[in-house]
């Protein structure tokens, strides 16, 4: 079980803390930040199913189910849900995950989140890893990458003097690798396939970019 202490203020990043464990080496995991797309209307959010299955494949939807409660009443049973609140207060998800009887696995995690607002829309939507990237402004992007397409080493522009993670997907949401960040400046992309791929790079409070690349 991991509960997570999470307050959305309009306009205001978000904060994260908690604890987790879980059953059979799969997690339950997921994050929401402010849509920040050119004509987003306000009190918008975008969300990221970050479930981690035994097979260390993103998102499994052929061997998980994935059961959203959203705290006033109703529930969603999707992988990747959206959901509208019928008006401002504080609410709490929570996602079950479950494998099949096979597997053995379960997991969840829940998530209080504080609407600090006066208005009665508040809503959430959660898309597939592989298409964050063309759901948030590219103008506000932090990163940039070089050069694009890359063949062994792909730097990464703008990170600042603070740890990252870097994840790297395939287009349909697989997570292929996870590479060390050499030097605060670039990533080895040399074991990867020939195509497109895209980058997460996630950094301080669990702020996340994700970046198309392509790989020669």
């Amino acid at each position: 079980m991991k509960q997570t202490i999470f307050t959305l203020a309009c306009l205001i990043g978000t904060t994260f803390f908690g604890i987790h464990s879980a059953h059979a080496q799969c997690s339950a995991n997921f994050a929401v930040y402010q849509d920040t797309t050119v004509g987003a209307q306000p009190h918008t959010y975008i969300g990221e199913n970050l479930c981690q299955p035994q097979n260390m494949m993103m998102v499994d939807t052929v061997n998980y189910t994935y059961t959203w409660q959203w705290g006033d009443g109703s529930s969603t049973t999707a992988p990747y849900p959206s959901h509208t609140y019928a008006a401002a207060g504080n609410y709490t998800i929570n996602l079950l995950m479950l494998s099949n009887p096979a597997l053995g696995c379960s997991d969840s995690m829940t998530l209080t989140a504080t609407i600090n607002k006066n208005t009665a829309m508040y809503s959430i939507t959660f898309k597939n890893p592989a298409v964050i990237a063309s759901a948030k402004d590219v103008s506000a992007q932090a990163f940039s990458l070089y050069p694009n397409p890359a063949n062994d080493q792909l730097f990464i522009k703008g990170l600042k003097n603070e740890n990252y993670a870097v994840s790297i997907y395939s287009p349909d949401g697989r997570l292929i690798a996870s590479p060390k960040l050499e030097n605060n400046l670039f990533v080895s992309i040399a074991a990867l396939a020939s195509g497109n791929y895209f980058m997460k790079i996630t950094g301080a409070e669990q702020k996340t970019s994700t970046l198309k690349f392509t790989k020669n």
